[in-house]
C-alpha cells in the first residue's frame, strides 16, 4: 500500500515543472531534427560536388540553396538552444513557446519546399524578445557562486601540493 503511494506521488509532477520537461523534450527533439536534416544536406553537396566535377566546371544552383539551408538550420539551432536555455533558467516560460512550436515544426516540415517562405529566421523568434532575456539572464549569471567542481579541483590541487612538500620533506630527511 505505501509502496504504491509513493510510486503514484513520485510519478505526479509539479504542472509548472512538467510544461518545462515538455518543453525541453520538444526543443532537443527540434535540435536533433535540424542536425539530422544538416547531415543530410552535407552529404547531398558532397553528393554535387562530386557530380560538378564530372560534368562541368561551373556551380551547381542547387549548392547555394543547401549551403544557405544549412546556415538558416545553425541559426534556429542557436535560437532554439537559447530558448531551452531561458526556460531552464526559469527566464522564459514554457508556456511562452506554444506559438514558437507550431512555426519551428512548419518549419522543419516544409523548410525545402517553400524555401523563400521561411527566409529570416529572426521572425520566428521576434515575439519572445530572446535577446533582451539573454542579456538579462547574462548579468545574473556573472555573480553566481563557484562551482562544485572548481571547488573539487582547487581541493585536489592543494591536496597534491601538500603530498609534495611531504615527498619532500622525506627526502630532506634521507639526506641528512
Amino acid at each position: 500500500f505505501s509502496k504504491e503511494g509513493l510510486m503514484a506521488a513520485r510519478d505526479r509532477k509539479d504542472p509548472k515543472e512538467k510544461a518545462r520537461e515538455e518543453a525541453n523534450d520538444w526543443l532537443n527533439h527540434s535540435v536533433d531534427e535540424l542536425a539530422i536534416q544538416i547531415e543530410a544536406f552535407e552529404a547531398e553537396i558532397e553528393s554535387v560536388l562530386a557530380e560538378k566535377t564530372k560534368k562541368s566546371k561551373s556551380r551547381p544552383p542547387r549548392l547555394g540553396h543547401l549551403e544557405e539551408s544549412i546556415t538558416r538550420h545553425h541559426q534556429h539551432v542557436q535560437r532554439l538552444e537559447l530558448v531551452l536555455r531561458l526556460i531552464d533558467n526559469d527566464a522564459l516560460n514554457p508556456d511562452d513557446v506554444t506559438d514558437l512550436k507550431d512555426l519551428v515544426e512548419d518549419y522543419l516540415e516544409r523548410n525545402q519546399e517553400d524555401w523563400e517562405e521561411f527566409g529570416d529566421v529572426e521572425d520566428m523568434y521576434a515575439d519572445l524578445n530572446l535577446d533582451e532575456l539573454d542579456s538579462v539572464t547574462l548579468h545574473e549569471v556573472v555573480h553566481a557562486p563557484p562551482k562544485i567542481v572548481d571547488k573539487v579541483t582547487e581541493k585536489k590541487a592543494e591536496v597534491a601540493a601538500a603530498a609534495e612538500a611531504a615527498a619532500a620533506a622525506r627526502w630532506k630527511v634521507r639526506m641528512l
